[in-house]
């Protein structure tokens, strides 16, 4: 990274989860990742399906008898995951990018699209 020039990040939903489920492992590195985000000294980009990947895992953690937050709690997880308005990167533009690194990595697809360009 040169000087003057601010690093950018790219997060999975799996970091961007963390940041709202306060009963989860190995929360610090995220939220260290999202109050750099806050304070300017790292930008954030994400493929668009983030925007639906953590809202799911939110949801998700709001069912079950084992459950870490109530229905109002991950409401409000939500809200504050959108109000972020992190800039992403549409996965349509991401497709056949992401396809290869499937095949050279053995990995998902839609974490493939975390990798592409």
């Amino acid at each position: 990274m040169s000087a003057g020039r601010i690093e950018t990040l790219v997060v999975d939903a799996s970091v961007a989860t963390r940041w709202h489920l306060t009963g989860e492992e190995h929360t610090d590195k995220p939220r260290l990742i999202l109050e750099r985000f806050s304070q300017g000294q790292v930008q954030i980009l994400a493929p668009s399906h983030l925007c639906y990947e953590v809202p799911s895992a939110i949801t998700a953690s709001t069912l079950g008898r084992r459950a870490l937050l109530t229905r109002d709690e991950g409401q409000e997880a939500i809200a504050e995951f959108l109000s972020l308005n992190l800039p992403t990167v549409e996965a349509g533009e991401l497709v056949l990018s992401g396809y290869s690194l499937v095949h050279e990595h053995q990995i998902s697809f839609y974490d493939a699209l975390y990798l592409a360009r």
